[in-house]
């Protein structure tokens, strides 16, 4: 008796006309992502798949190489004639396929790896941005690719780990929260606002509200609030310590913030760390320019 096999949720492709339909229905889905927004181009890594295909290439090459082992042990054991023209071809034969067949070996375990270590999809764009377009209304029960929407979750649900970005997004504590809590009254109160008055200077219509920040633009406030926090970060203390009558309590102040002074790091993005740790260079040389002009505050 044959046992049945379940097919893997999503591995039913569906049929080319709902698939066309499909890609009619979140054509505003690509717009967003061609608008400088590749992490919400959110796709499946088919890592289990990735997984047999890789196997089945493993076993073609163990296939050539045991051809291979056969040969080499006809030529050395069982004293075949070398100088027959028929040998070198069938050598360059076997080669070529052993070649052959480790270049395909090589190809999917680099495609293979890329695919595993791929960014993470970012919760943020997720929700914000591909399911936010895909819940919308009329866009039916498959996602652009035409797999089943419910594959990718429903809003707040956590990502899966079968998914994957074009373009990932550093996930770091004060990140996630500018983006996740900061966000929206920045875009609604001081972004809007900034956006209709540079509209107004310019003369020009500003037409419909940019609907959030995305790409570059996000990228550059998110990146230039964690350097604003850094730099006071940085400044606090010099201030702290020049303002602090006795040595006693700058020792104690000074100790403390060294030790805090790397967990600051913890919490900032690639490109914020870099400037804050320039940062930090220019305010110990501003530090030495306090202390060579005066010890402190004059206490009566």
């Amino acid at each position: 008796m044959q046992a049945s096999q379940q097919a893997a949720p999503g591995a039913t492709p569906s049929s080319r006309q709902d698939f066309l339909l499909a890609l009619k229905a979140h054509r505003d889905l690509f717009d967003d992502i061609d608008n400088n927004r590749p992490e919400a181009d959110i796709r499946r890594r088919f890592l289990g798949y990735r997984a047999i295909r890789a196997a089945y290439v493993g076993y073609r090459v163990r296939e050539k190489l045991h051809r291979y082992d056969e040969f080499e042990s006809e030529i050395t054991v069982e004293n075949v004639n070398l100088k027959p023209e028929s040998t070198w071809k069938t050598f360059e034969k076997i080669m070529m396929e052993v070649d052959e067949t480790l270049t395909w070996y090589s190809r999917i375990y680099e495609e293979d790896t890329r695919a595993a270590q791929a960014p993470v999809v970012s919760q943020f764009y997720m929700d914000r941005v591909f399911r936010h377009h895909t819940a919308g209304e009329g866009k039916g029960l498959l996602a652009p690719n035409g797999e089943l929407l419910s594959l990718y979750g429903t809003q707040g649900e956590p990502v899966p780990m079968g998914l994957a970005p074009t373009r990932g997004y550093e996930t770091d504590l004060l990140r996630h929260i500018i983006l996740e809590t900061l966000l929206i009254p920045f875009h609604s109160y001081i972004y809007i606002p900034c956006w209709k008055i540079w509209s107004k200077i310019l003369n020009r219509d500003p037409g419909p509200e940019p609907e959030a920040l995305s790409g570059r633009t996000l990228e550059i406030v998110v990146t230039a609030v964690e350097c604003m926090i850094s730099v006071l970060f940085l400044a606090g203390p010099v201030v702290l310590l020049y303002n602090l009558p006795h040595m006693r309590d700058r020792v104690i102040a000074g100790s403390f913030f060294s030790l805090t002074f790397p967990l600051i790091l913890v919490f900032l993005s690639k490109e914020a760390r870099g400037i804050f740790i320039l940062n930090a260079a220019f305010w110990a040389i501003i530090a030495i320019f306090i202390v060579a002009n005066g010890s402190g505050p004059k206490y009566n």
